[in-house]
């Protein structure tokens, strides 16, 4: 994951690659970003 701007608002691009790559692989990192970003809030 890497930052990024679109359209002037800041945002995050992921890059997924790997062949072995799986659904529970993008569903786990979309809990943690959802995660932090409620930690960024409190």
């Amino acid at each position: 994951m890497t930052p990024t701007v679109l359209h002037g608002t800041h945002a995050l691009r992921a890059a997924f690659s790997n062949w072995r790559t799986e659904e529970a692989d993008v569903e786990r990192v979309v809990e943690a970003v959802l995660a932090g970003a409620a930690r960024a809030d409190a």
